[in-house]
């Protein structure tokens, strides 16, 4: 997840900002995984302010914290499509997936991954299509130009 916010902490953090911090909004399990990068396009720098960092070899240190804090989602996604998740109900989940192919779309099969939680059942709302589980992943196929919408059943709240 990348998401582009008014630093929460540091020397460039408004301590006094009405909208308080991010994290204070967000749901609960994002409280301990965020983690903060500076940046003005063409170079890092640290939260202090005081040490700058080349983005054409610091990038590699984003993208690695960024894999590493995605195990720790409750789901993910790797293929070519568009993919969001929501909490329809203590127990469910909603995953919509959209075909990435925007200009040149084409079926395409994704690995959607459960990193944190356990499903019970896995199934697209529109053709009741059941998917299986093994090692707590599954594919699904997302047809040409379109979208599913998958529901997972967990089997504790999240």
């Amino acid at each position: 997840m990348v998401l582009i916010t008014p630093p929460q902490h540091g020397s460039y953090a408004d301590k006094n900002a009405p909208r308080g911090k991010l994290v204070d909004h967000l749901h609960p399990l994002y409280k301990n995984i965020m983690s903060e990068f500076y940046t003005d396009g063409r170079q890092y720098f640290s939260a202090d302010g005081k040490h700058t960092y080349a983005a054409n070899t610091y990038y590699q240190e984003v993208a690695k914290t960024i894999q590493q804090k995605s195990r720790l989602l409750p789901i993910t996604v790797k293929g070519d499509a568009a993919w969001v998740v929501a909490q329809i109900a203590p127990k469910r989940l909603r995953l919509t997936l959209i075909d990435g192919g925007y200009i040149n779309p084409k079926s395409t099969q994704v690995e959607v991954s459960f990193n944190t939680i356990k499903p019970t059942k896995v199934i697209d709302i529109v053709d009741n299509t059941e998917f299986s589980l093994t090692q707590n992943k599954t594919m699904v196929t997302i047809p040409t130009g379109l979208f599913r919408f998958i529901d997972i059943e967990l089997t504790t709240p999240l």
